[in-house]
């Protein structure tokens, strides 16, 4: 297989999670007016397209489709699956799911690559990606052969293994670190003994086939949560359990299921929950509704959040009350609808509450109206 070759999955869904012919045959047509290549390599529609349609889906055209997978080297098609970001987006897909197995040599296993992504109302979302596996290990666990990262071969792709740790005041399951096997000079797998590996917080905790120190493993998770938290919060490692080892379930799972709602969370999301629930308490406001597109702050909050907006690419207006004093950085970064912003104070109030930086984010909206006319962004 020496020129390459990827096998794709391409899939539109609607926001409750069933399947959209609709989406697909909209972004179809906007791939066969915008890319060259998708109408075959001429580029012109003169012989056979790579893609053809099939209700919610884009599949290999059989006539093109070698035995093994479509040619992505040497040719014209991308051997990944970012292209159809501008699909998705200017056709309003609400979301697509896509995925793409690269396999460039048949004398090495090293330079085969999985990717998977999820794009939301346009908006890329999650996205997840193997640089190099091998098909070979399949009776013990697939790894990536450069950092001995464990991985587990699913139907659909494949999945980082992780330790699942959970909370049992709130049923909450969280995964965090890697499971790494040790690798010697000669490239060999010790199966017997491997480790957890944190990046952020760089804790190593040993994992032997018969020996797990579980509460050493729910140590190095709470300082791994604790890395990524930007207010102080005490987190109470006795309620916390290690639960083995875990993945996350493939986005193609969960997406295509209705509801679309992941069972586990990663140190990384738990930490921003944290943030945000904190935040909460102490009167500073987040939007939890990225796809919200009218919001109205509520009175008695006093700060609108970092990042609090952030990546709200729909929010059309927003109502500010007279208790907020300040706005946080990047509040509004990305929102790029944002015509119509208002504030229950007065102009003099607004010119305090915008001190700094941090507010216009090129947002649309020129002015702000308050309760005695108009102020400046």
């Amino acid at each position: 297989m020496s020129m390459g070759y990827g096998y794709f999955s391409i899939d539109f869904y609607t926001n409750d999670g069933s399947p959209d012919a609709d989406a697909a045959k909209r972004a179809y047509d906007w791939c066969m007016e915008n890319y060259d290549w998708f109408k075959g390599e001429n580029g012109d529609g003169s012989d056979i397209p790579p893609f053809l349609l099939s209700g919610n889906s884009f599949e290999a055209n059989d006539d093109d489709y070698y035995a093994d997978g479509l040619v992505i080297k040497g040719t014209n098609i991308p051997g990944d699956v970012d292209w159809l970001a501008d699909a998705a987006k200017e056709t309003k897909a609400a979301r697509l799911v896509a995925s793409v197995i690269q396999d460039y040599s048949e004398s090495s296993h090293w330079s085969n690559g999985y990717t998977e992504k999820v794009w939301i109302d346009g908006e890329e979302r999650h996205s997840y990606g193997v640089g190099e596996f091998t098909r070979t290990m399949a009776d013990y666990l697939p790894y990536e052969r450069d950092s001995s990262i464990a991985f587990r071969l699913e139907e659909g792709g494949f999945r980082h293994s992780q330790g699942k740790f959970k909370n049992a005041k709130t049923g909450e399951i969280v995964l965090g670190g890697d499971l790494r096997f040790w690798l010697d000079d000669e490239d060999y797998i010790d199966t017997e003994s491997s480790l957890l590996f944190f990046w952020n917080s760089d804790g190593r905790v040993p994992i032997d086939k018969d020996s797990i120190d579980k509460k050493e493993c729910v140590r190095a998770f709470v300082s791994e949560v604790k890395s990524f938290m930007s207010n102080d919060c005490e987190i109470d490692e006795s309620d916390w359990t290690f639960e083995g080892f875990d993945s996350q379930p493939s986005f193609f799972d969960i997406y295509g299921k209705n509801p679309p709602t992941a069972p586990f969370m990663d140190c990384e999301d738990y930490a921003r929950k944290l943030d945000v629930e904190i935040d909460m308490k102490n009167g500073i406001f987040h939007c939890t509704d990225k796809r919200a597109t009218n919001v109205t702050i509520p009175d008695g909050f006093t700060k609108i959040g970092k990042e609090a907006f952030r990546g709200c690419k729909s929010l059309a207006s927003v109502e500010i009350p007279d208790s907020v004093t300040e706005i946080g950085k990047l509040a509004f970064y990305e929102c790029e609808s944002l015509a119509s912003v208002e504030f229950g104070g007065t102009a003099a109030q607004w010119e305090a509450v915008k001190k700094g930086d941090y507010w216009n984010q090129c947002v649309p909206a020129e002015s702000v109206k308050c309760a005695d006319g108009e102020a400046g962004m």
